[in-house]
């Protein structure tokens, strides 16, 4: 795994356009931050890390989701929240959010949308941060 991104978002390159979905997931600037801090090795055991973490707080979330277990979203958004802004994730992070504050207000409804869209939120997200 390469640790930066091609600087290809730049208007006019080949291959502009085949990252600018990817680029739109990722605060590119912190995930480089973090890869120049920890290195190349260290950088990709934390982004397998928290590739392994998001997707198991994807079920996770589902399945407290689907219960009404109120209390662990809210323990499990608050630390996804935290992870994701880390890595540079800053929309899994924004959702996380969104969900821990939709928690404390026990408004369903609009954690049944939030969850609608951490679904489709994070392989997107995944995705950009593995091509690093």
């Amino acid at each position: 795994m390469e640790p930066f991104l091609p600087d290809n978002t730049a208007p006019g390159h080949p291959d502009q356009d085949s990252v600018q979905c990817e680029v739109a997931m990722l605060n590119v600037k912190r995930a480089r931050d973090l890869a120049l801090s920890l290195g190349s090795e260290t950088f990709e055991h934390v982004v397998k890390l928290f590739i392994d973490q998001a997707n198991n707080s994807l079920e996770e979330m589902h399945n407290t989701a689907r219960i009404r277990s109120f209390e662990e979203i809210a323990s499990l958004s608050h630390t996804m929240k935290g992870s994701a802004s880390t890595v540079g994730c800053d929309v899994l992070a924004d959702l996380y959010g969104k969900i821990e504050h939709a928690v404390k207000n026990e408004n369903s409804d609009m954690l049944d949308r939030l969850t609608t869209e951490l679904q489709n939120a994070t392989p997107l997200s995944l995705d950009a941060l593995q091509s690093m």
